[in-house]
C-alpha cells in the first residue's frame, strides 16, 4: 500500500512539473482579434432579423473573438431568444392540452369510486 501511495505522489509531481510542457500546442497559431468582416458579418445579420443597428453593435461588442467566428461562418446559426417559433407553440399547445386532458381523467375517476 505505502509503495502504491508513493507511486502515485511521484505521478501527482511529474505531472505539476511537466503539464506546462505539454499544453504548449494550444496556443491558437492567429491572432484572437476578431476580423472587421466577422464583425460585420454578425452584425448584419442582426439587422436583418430585426434588432436595432445600435443594439446589433453592442451585441457584437460583447461577443468573443470565438463567438464571432462560430456564427461568422453561417448566419442561420443566430438564433433570436424574443420569442417561441411555430412548432414551439403547436408542440407546446398539444402538451398543455394532453396534460389537461391526463388532470381531467385523473379527476373524474378518482371521485366515481364507490
Amino acid at each position: 500500500m505505502r509503495k502504491a501511495a508513493l507511486g502515485l505522489a511521484l505521478v501527482a509531481v511529474l505531472d505539476l512539473v511537466f503539464a506546462r510542457a505539454l499544453c504548449a500546442d494550444v496556443i491558437p497559431s492567429r491572432p484572437a482579434n476578431p476580423s472587421r468582416t466577422e464583425k460585420g458579418r454578425v452584425a448584419s445579420e442582426l439587422v436583418k432579423r430585426g434588432v436595432s443597428p445600435a443594439d446589433s453593435a453592442a451585441q457584437v461588442k460583447e461577443m468573443s473573438s470565438r463567438d464571432l467566428a462560430y456564427f461568422g461562418e453561417d448566419g442561420r446559426r443566430i438564433r433570436l431568444a424574443a420569442g417561441l417559433t411555430w412548432e414551439e407553440w403547436v408542440v407546446g399547445g398539444g402538451m398543455l392540452i394532453g396534460l389537461a386532458g391526463l388532470v381531467a381523467y385523473l379527476i373524474i375517476h378518482s371521485t366515481n369510486k364507490p
